[in-house]
C-alpha cells in the first residue's frame, strides 16, 4: 500500500480512537482501526511485524531510531511472538491516545 495511504489511514485512526480512549470503541472505530492495522500490514500477514511498524511510524513523521522503535514495538508485543496481532494494536492505539 502506498505510503500516503497508510499515513492517513494512521491518522483516520488517531481520530476515530481519540473519542473512545476511557470508553469501549464503537463499532465504526473498530472499523477504521482494522483499515489502519491493514494499511500497516503490508505483506497482508494479518499481523505487523517490527518493520512494517517502523515504516508506518516514519510515514507518520516519528523520527525515532530503530532501537526505540524496536522497544515499543516490544512494549506491545504482549505474547512475544515478534509481531502485532490486532488486538495487540488496539491496544497500543489506546495507550497512546491516553499519553496525548
Amino acid at each position: 500500500m502506498a505510503a500516503a495511504a497508510v499515513a492517513a489511514a494512521a491518522l483516520a485512526t488517531a481520530a476515530a480512537v481519540e473519542a473512545a480512549v476511557a470508553a469501549e470503541m464503537t463499532q465504526d472505530q473498530l472499523d477504521n482501526l482494522r483499515k489502519a492495522f491493514d494499511a500497516i500490514d503490508t505483506n497482508g500477514s494479518g499481523s505487523i511485524e517490527a518493520s512494517e511498524f517502523g515504516k508506518g511510524l516514519e510515514q507518520l513523521g516519528m523520527k525515532m531510531t530503530e532501537e526505540e522503535c524496536l522497544a515499543v514495538f516490544k512494549s506491545f508485543d504482549i505474547n512475544n511472538d515478534s509481531k502485532l496481532s490486532f488486538e495487540e494494536y488496539k491496544k497500543l492505539i489506546q495507550e497512546a491516545m491516553k499519553a496525548a
